[in-house]
């Protein structure tokens, strides 16, 4: 029946809302660590070596950028002009939310249905299901793209120093 399977399709696009905020969460605690070791290796060491302390300060503003772009996806948006919808394909999965996100209700019911009459006596229903499943499906699909743009700061992050402090060692 299309009334259990946008039940069911709507509780998984919430589970993803909340598998998404963990992810931006953990970045938040991480990138708020790192900021704060970082810092106190700066302010406790006046002999540091300058170009660790030059990664250490590009690491921090990378990690604060990575902790802004994370704490910002608790903001639930429908729309991030950084962020590319993509369009809607054939072979689009209705039950995934990064395929949902793409359709309206209405189109969304239509795939639902493939193509054919619906003459269900449910359909305000099924279309209200159907809208909060496309717009739960945003949602989520901009938290996860939120997570992806603010984890790639994180890792050049610690990449970051890492390679400074190989270069550091290098030197002596």
């Amino acid at each position: 029946m299309v009334i259990d399977t946008l039940k069911d399709t709507l509780a998984r696009v919430n589970d993803w809302i909340k598998f998404g905020e963990a992810k931006n969460a953990a970045n938040i605690a991480f990138c708020s660590a790192g900021t704060f070791m970082f810092i106190r290796m700066l302010v406790s060491n006046s002999e540091i070596n300058l170009v660790f302390a030059s990664y250490a300060v590009f690491s921090i503003i990378l990690l604060s950028i990575s902790f802004l772009i994370s704490l910002l996806s608790f903001v639930p948006k429908l729309k991030a002009p950084w962020v590319s919808m993509g369009n809607r394909e054939e072979k689009d999965n209705l039950l995934y939310f990064g395929d949902a996100h793409k359709y309206s209700a209405t189109q969304y019911l239509s795939k639902l249905y493939l193509g054919r009459p619906h003459n269900s006596e449910n359909y305000e229903l099924e279309e209200a299901y159907a809208q909060q499943i496309v717009v739960n499906s945003k949602i989520a699909y901009i938290k996860f793209k939120q997570f992806d743009i603010a984890i790639w700061f994180t890792i050049s992050a610690i990449i970051t120093p890492l390679g400074a402090l190989f270069i550091s060692k290098m030197r002596e």
